[in-house]
């Protein structure tokens, strides 16, 4: 029988590590600082929003500082990063929130944040929960790629996650290091000085070069004569690109943020499923889900988010609207349930191939203090 999302709940899950953290919490206003706690590893990528209306879904992460203050960048929006105004700050075991777009008094707020190794120096990797940092590369135990410029990582090979920073070179082919000695499953790259989407690469699914997902839009898979992405070049230890503005755009000028996926058994999952509404799909994962991010790769519908911490509710990360009631999945001990007699077209449209991703199991945190 699937498990009720309201029922896998807790303030204290994983042990002494995890490597993702689903949070809820109520704001206490824009005037005051709101402190969010008890993560048991600090947070390098955070995803916050309110749930209650319209609004950005900010994203900020370790390796982006100007001025002092983690740089913000919209995920709805192709904008430039900017720097946040001190609205948002990384803690030891959680963050501080102040600006009205996340900590409005009174309304409900949602985060979700993932767990790298911090950025004590330029490379950084954490492995059996051990963090090793150095100024180069090599001594952190990272294979660089043809780019070098601009390059530094923070990188989790315990949970599979990293973070890059690197600086465009414009040559179509360029690879980028990692740093997590698997070859990965998803890839989120952004411009962070130019006007540009979100490119998203999906292993086995943007199989070509051509092929290619915006996190920022609701359109499926676009087919474009100027990759992003230079899939066979994709290795354990590097990505690799076109030059194309949005991944690899003028040489020693044009900045990126990359945030690299690899599937780790038994706490992440990444594949697909094929919608079959108005009956069930179930799709195992190998863990109780407590996460996921799903997508319509074949026509034009919104990325959907739905996570053990908010229970019967969903966001689309690609538009500003708030919270949506959100009855069409229920997780269970080994994966989750799309409810066909309850679903939108949205994550089981029938026929439709969906792409996801998946976070669970021992590494994976979820607090609620509503």
């Amino acid at each position: 029988m699937a498990t009720n999302k309201r029922l896998i709940k807790s303030n204290d899950e994983g042990g002494g590590s995890v490597g993702f953290i689903a949070e809820t919490h109520t704001a206490t206003g824009a005037s005051n600082t709101f402190t969010a706690t008890g993560f048991l590893n600090p947070p390098d990528l955070t995803w916050i929003r309110t749930r209650d209306r319209a609004e950005y879904l900010h994203d900020y992460d370790q390796l982006r500082y100007i001025s002092g203050n983690p740089a913000r960048l919209n995920i709805q929006e192709v904008g430039a990063e900017n720097d946040g105004q001190g609205h948002f700050t990384f803690t030891s075991d959680g963050y501080t929130a102040t600006q009205s777009g996340i900590n409005n008094s009174t309304e409900k707020i949602v985060s979700w944040n993932w767990v790298a190794a911090g950025n004590a120096n330029t490379f950084n990797v954490r492995e059996n929960n051990s963090i090793t940092s150095s100024a180069t590369a090599a001594g952190a135990g990272i294979t660089a790629g043809s780019i070098t410029t601009g390059w530094s990582v923070s990188a989790n090979i315990d949970a599979g996650f990293s973070i890059v920073n690197y600086t465009a070179n414009a040559v179509s082919g360029a690879t980028v290091g990692h740093g997590l000695n698997k070859e990965l499953d998803f890839l989120i790259v952004k411009s962070t000085n130019l006007p540009e989407a979100w490119s998203v690469y999906v292993k086995d699914i943007t199989d070509t070069d051509a092929k290619y997902l915006r996190l920022n839009e609701a359109n499926g898979i676009y087919t474009t004569a100027f990759p992003r992405f230079i899939v066979g070049n994709f290795n354990s230890n590097v990505f690799s690109l076109g030059n194309n503005n949005s991944t690899n755009g003028i040489s020693g000028t044009d900045k990126y943020i990359a945030y690299c996926f690899a599937e780790v058994a038994g706490f992440s999952k990444f594949g697909t499923y094929v919608g079959n509404r108005p009956s069930d799909v179930y799709v195992p994962c190998g863990f109780t889900p407590k996460f996921v991010l799903i997508k319509n790769v074949d026509v034009t519908d919104d990325w959907f988010i739905i996570d053990a911490a908010r229970g019967d509710f969903s966001t689309n990360p690609n538009t500003y609207a708030g919270d949506a009631a959100f009855v069409g999945i229920s997780f269970d001990a080994l994966g989750f349930t799309l409810i066909g007699s309850a679903n939108s077209g949205g994550t089981n449209n029938a026929g439709s191939t969906f792409v996801f991703m998946a976070y669970g199991g021992d590494l994976t945190q979820v607090i609620n203090t509503i």
